[in-house]
């Protein structure tokens, strides 16, 4: 968010990306993908982030900055603005007291639109 907010107004936007629980990668601690599931349990693939991050890096999400989206919610089905909407979180950090661009961090995305 402090990047976003000192970044404001050079064209440069900044967000976040959670693949949205236990990803099968090498960064996984040894034993816990296997353990996840064989209790049954969701492992997202690394694939999962491809859509959300080739949005985020297009000009398609120039109007967002300072936001957090979650590929876990993100549905390749839809078209990019519906599925950005579906994967939009509100931020994590509390509503900054002045009102200014980032202040939609912690609107739904209808309102950022």
């Amino acid at each position: 968010l402090a990047w976003a907010q000192d970044l404001d107004g050079t064209g440069v936007t900044v967000n976040i990306l959670l693949p949205g629980g236990l990803t099968d990668t090498t960064f996984s601690r040894p034993g816990t993908v296997e353990r996840r599931r064989k209790s049954g349990g969701k492992v997202f693939d690394p694939e999962d982030m491809v859509a959300p991050a080739a949005w985020l890096a297009s000009d398609l999400s120039v109007d967002y900055t300072g936001c957090r989206f979650n590929a876990a919610n993100w549905d390749a089905s839809l078209g990019f603005e519906d599925a950005a909407r579906g994967a939009f979180e509100a931020a994590a950090f509390r509503v900054p007291k002045r009102q200014d661009r980032l202040s939609r961090t912690w609107q739904t995305p209808e309102a950022v639109a």
